[in-house]
């Protein structure tokens, strides 16, 4: 008979179900290999065993990794908002300190101004 999918024989006859679990979902499993007996040492029912347990276990697999997508997406739309209000944070300082600069702007314009009037005074009265 052909080898059966993702089955062990054992020396003593019995086939044991053999399946690696993906490296994305090993912190999942206790280990990288599952590895039980389906107490038969028949072929065909250890087939149709096996199947059946692959089917199981591939079922898991993409239940595991549909609950990591959810956590990743629920993960990178709670930093979009974290962010979201950084930056909006990070604006409203940047406007403070642009009025802020405008302001010193305008009254070191102003101060110029003033002196310029007092040098002019100040020339008028030359000795």
């Amino acid at each position: 008979m052909a080898r059966i999918a993702h089955t062990y024989k054992h020396p003593n006859g019995v086939y044991y179900f053999n399946l690696k679990t993906p490296k994305a979902l090993s912190g999942h499993f206790p280990t990288q290999l599952i590895r039980f007996s389906l107490n038969t040492k028949d072929p065909r029912k250890a087939a149709v065993l096996a199947a059946q347990h692959f089917l199981r276990y591939q079922a898991e697999f993409d239940s595991i990794r549909a609950s990591l997508a959810k956590k990743t997406l629920s993960a990178m739309v709670a930093e979009i908002e974290r962010l979201t209000g950084v930056a909006a944070s990070w604006r409203e300082e940047a406007r403070y300190h642009l009025q802020r600069t405008e302001e010193t702007i305008q009254q070191t314009e102003e101060a110029e101004e003033r002196i310029k009037v007092a040098q002019r005074r100040l020339a008028r009265f030359s000795w």
